[in-house]
């Protein structure tokens, strides 16, 4: 074997490698970014759920209003809106939703759903009587 085709075997087999290390370390890259995505979005949600709680129990709308206006400050957050067990919007960031009714089922868990471009975290705030 010449010494020509060992340089192009070394340097073949060297870019190799240094495409599967970094196809590994960009995935697991993905993996962390997506699981502290997910981590932040858990505890945002749960956090307006609890502060949310007192103001829905005395039904102060304009203070709801303030707390979910605050957490536009988050770079992260898009919008957020409050709504009660008959799915009817209570306070929003978009005002032109409130008084709105959504069809679905009530939340029991705080849950996460990724899409293509954003993602969607929510966490009930249960009030016991």
């Amino acid at each position: 074997m010449s010494l020509r085709s060992k340089v192009f075997i070394f340097f073949a087999l060297l870019l190799f490698i240094i495409i599967c290390k970094w196809f590994f370390f960009n995935k697991y890259e993905s993996d962390v970014l997506l699981e502290e995505m997910e981590s932040r979005g858990s505890v945002l949600t749960r956090m307006l759920a609890q502060l949310n709680s007192n103001p829905l129990i005395s039904l102060e709308i304009d203070r709801l209003e303030q707390q979910l206006d605050a957490t536009l400050n988050e770079k992260d957050v898009l919008y957020s809106r409050l709504y009660n067990r008959n799915l009817k919007v209570l306070a929003a960031t978009n005002r032109q939703e409130e008084q709105w009714i959504y069809s679905g089922k009530i939340k029991t868990d705080t849950e996460i759903h990724l899409y293509k471009d954003e993602m969607v975290a929510s966490a009930p705030i249960i009030i016991e009587d």
